[in-house]
């Protein structure tokens, strides 16, 4: 990182200044990962043997498929590439190469073991951005970075303020929380879950209907079975759909005269009296709902609330996100016989 710093800091044009058209970050400034790079792939300024007089050929290619037109990298077998010695084009000395490549080696351990464990983990990874140059906050350590500060320097980048994770994570729910109790939202909130329920309720209403229908349908169809028998067509196959279309029947007939639970709209206004307190109910659980125990729903729901936050330099931060939805905090915690009264509030 030091190296990129110094680089970027004397303005050196990186290998991506070579793009046509490209003003990004990445076209005008060095990276960490140019280089450090791949080591398998012998990428990047750490990678590269031309600096010890090795140059080598035939490493990848460029791959066309004939049914997309479209063209795919391929790294090609070791066995493949070509090298050969250009010890004029030598910079550096074998002992110091080693030393570097230990050194790489080393670190690349441990920094893969750690990403590998952080994929997932945590319930902000991906929603915290950088205010002053809009890039990701990347978790380092216990805490969030800027990841272009950290990997391209504080001349691409000058926010270097960082966040504990569990600072952040209790900042983002106690700031959800403060928004989502005012009075004003609550009743969006409410507002929002009655008319889940009245659209629950109306495709409900429609199930006795779509039954009625299946019967008249199969009872129709029985008809004309038993006309084509009684016409001298009693084929196997023909008793076979008869047969079928009976039990189809028989188990219509048994659904209609099963005792039906209450009517939908009946359930609706006994519900909608004590709507507020379930509503509160959902929301006084935010932390449990986003604790690390249930990591993976508590960012579906998060991305349905956030779209980002922003960090700046100062140190505060800004949520920036949308309430409707919050729906889905209130819908997903709770199943709709919940809602409907059906099912009992706290089980246990």
């Amino acid at each position: 990182r030091q190296i990129v710093r110094i680089l970027n800091a004397d303005s050196i044009a990186p290998p991506g200044a070579r793009w046509l058209n490209k003003t990004t970050r990445q076209a005008r400034t060095w990276s960490y990962t140019a280089v450090v790079g791949h080591r398998r792939l012998g990428k990047g300024i750490l990678n590269n043997r031309l600096y010890i007089g090795k140059a080598a050929w035939n490493r990848s290619q460029w791959m066309r498929d004939p049914d997309t037109k479209r063209y795919s990298y391929r790294v090609r077998p070791r066995e493949e590439w070509v090298e050969v010695d250009a010890p004029e084009l030598r910079i550096i000395s074998d002992d110091l190469w080693q030393r570097a490549q230990t050194r790489a080696i080393t670190a690349s351990m441990t920094a893969g073991t750690e990403s590998k464990r952080n994929v997932g983990k945590y319930l902000l990874s991906g929603f915290v951005k950088c205010a002053v140059c809009g890039g990701s906050y990347i978790k380092t350590n216990h805490s969030y970075r800027c990841g272009t500060h950290r990997n391209r320097g504080e001349m691409v980048c000058t926010n270097s303020r960082g966040i504990t994770v569990e600072r952040l994570d209790r900042a983002v729910i106690a700031a959800l929380r403060q928004q989502l109790y005012t009075p004003e939202h609550l009743g969006t909130i409410i507002g929002y879950v009655r008319d889940e329920l009245m659209l629950l309720a109306k495709r409900d209403d429609h199930g006795p209907t779509d039954q009625s229908k299946a019967l008249r349908e199969v009872e129709v169809e029985i008809e004309h079975i038993k006309t084509a028998v009684k016409m001298g067509k009693a084929t196997e196959s023909l008793l076979e759909m008869l047969e079928d279309a009976d039990r189809r029947h028989q188990a219509l007939v048994a659904g209609q005269d099963r005792p039906r639970p209450q009517e939908p709209q009946a359930r609706l206004q006994r519900v909608l009296a004590d709507l507020p307190a379930r509503v509160q109910a959902c929301l006084e659980d935010l932390e449990t709902l986003l604790s690390v125990k249930q990591i993976e729903q508590g960012r579906s729901i998060l991305s349905n609330l956030i779209r980002e936050i922003r960090i700046h330099s100062d140190g505060t931060a800004e949520i920036c996100g949308d309430l409707h939805g919050v729906l889905s905090l209130v819908t997903q915690e709770k199943s709709s016989l919940w809602w409907l009264g059906e099912e009992d509030s706290n089980p246990r």
